[in-house]
This record gives C-alpha cells, sequence and structure tokens, in this order.
C-alpha cells in the first residue's frame, strides 16, 4: 500500500514523457553598450534605462507581421497551420520565445556610487529540433539587434536636431551679449577694469605735472618777491 501509488505515479509519469514530442532549447546572450554621448551633454530626455529600452524592443519585435515572417520563414507548426497562420500558432511562438534581463552591480563613472544596471540580456527559443530552435533563435536576435539599430538611428537624429537647435540658440545669446558689452563700453568708456592700469599711469604722469606745476608756481612767487 505504501509503494503501490509512488510506483503507479512513476509509471504514469514514464509514460507522459515518453508521449510528449521532445523540445530543444538555443538561447543567445546579448551585452548592454553603455551610452557613448553623455547624459549631461544632451539632457535626460535622450537617456533610458536598458531595460526599459529592451522592453520597447521587443514589443516591437514580436508584432503579428514580425512572428509570421518566422513562421513562414522556418516552416513552425506545419501541422497546426494547415488553414493558415491562426492567432492560436502565432501565441505558440509568442509563449515559446523567453526573454531574461542580466544586470549587475557596477559603479557609476559621473556620481562614483555603486548601482545596479543592466548588462546583458538572455533570448530564447523551445522548437520541435534542435536546428529548428537555433535558427529561430538567430533570427530573433537579428531582429532585435535591427530593430535596436533604428532606435539608436532615430536617436542620434534626435540628438543631432537638439544639438543644432542648443547651437542656434546659443549663437544667438552669444550675439546679444556681445552687443550688450559693446553698448556697456560704449557707455563707460575710460571707467573699464581692463582700462585700470592706463588710468593709473596716466594719474601718476598727471601728479608728477602736478608736482612740476607747484614747483614752477613757487618758484615764480620767489622771483616776485625778489623782484
Amino acid at each position: 500500500q505504501i509503494l503501490l501509488p509512488p510506483l503507479l505515479l512513476l509509471a504514469l509519469s514514464a509514460i507522459v514523457i515518453k508521449a510528449l514530442p521532445p523540445t530543444f532549447r538555443s538561447s543567445a546572450t546579448i551585452l548592454v553598450e553603455e551610452h557613448e554621448i553623455p547624459a549631461e551633454l544632451v539632457g535626460s530626455t535622450f537617456s533610458s534605462y536598458a531595460d526599459q529600452r529592451i522592453q520597447v524592443i521587443s514589443r516591437q519585435v514580436m508584432t503579428r507581421a514580425n512572428l509570421r515572417q518566422v513562421i513562414e520563414k522556418y516552416d513552425l507548426y506545419r501541422k497546426q497551420r494547415k488553414n493558415g497562420i491562426s492567432d492560436g500558432v502565432i501565441e505558440r511562438v509568442r509563449s515559446n520565445i523567453n526573454l531574461e534581463i542580466s544586470s549587475a552591480e557596477v559603479t557609476d563613472r559621473r556620481s562614483g556610487n555603486k548601482t545596479t544596471a543592466t548588462i546583458a540580456f538572455v533570448l530564447s527559443y523551445h522548437g520541435e529540433s534542435a536546428e529548428q530552435a537555433r535558427q529561430v533563435t538567430g533570427e530573433l536576435v537579428s531582429l532585435y539587434l535591427k530593430e535596436n539599430l533604428k532606435s539608436r538611428q532615430q536617436q542620434t537624429a534626435d540628438t543631432e536636431r537638439f544639438l543644432g537647435q542648443e547651437a542656434t540658440r546659443l549663437e544667438a545669446q552669444i550675439v546679444d551679449i556681445e552687443q550688450n558689452l559693446a553698448r556697456f563700453k560704449e557707455r563707460n568708456a575710460g571707467w573699464l577694469p581692463e582700462q585700470a592700469q592706463v588710468n593709473l599711469q596716466l594719474r601718476e604722469r598727471a601728479d608728477i605735472d602736478l608736482s612740476e606745476s607747484d614747483r614752477q608756481i613757487t618758484a615764480l612767487l620767489q622771483r616776485k618777491t625778489d623782484l
């Protein structure tokens, strides 16, 4: 009575395992690069966390159109799609795709503090054969990299446009400052800091001339007294 239930369960498990079709899992690890443009240069508008970007790219890759192309290209679930690619087949392929994000503790180069950052993500697919799993995983990796490249190109265009606008704004600001500075110098001619040395020399010269004039006046007064 004690041994019989475990033995029956073991036999039933063996039958189920034997009846189930074999599945194969292929995975690829994609490393995450650090942003090349400093966040303080382009502002917080263009900065985003890697895991958020991965999720956005994942939603773009997992569209029905992309999954349909993958199904047709690698002839996935041939029996289930005799009448065409149904929503069930697409959902089945989507459920066999797995995404795992890997994080690690790193040092922020700007602040020097320890922080947790996404350094990689693992993309995997469960297929009916080893070759099929490998091919589909490679295709998915290509789709992720293409979407990432498209996103970075758009980000680069946005950054370039932002920096162009900033350059135009700063150029206009510099012109305005130069005009205000010219008007200030014109109103305060002779009293500017860069003219302090010249003014000091002129004052010393004036003091010498004044002393010489006093000496001459004293001499003339003496002659007048003598006369």
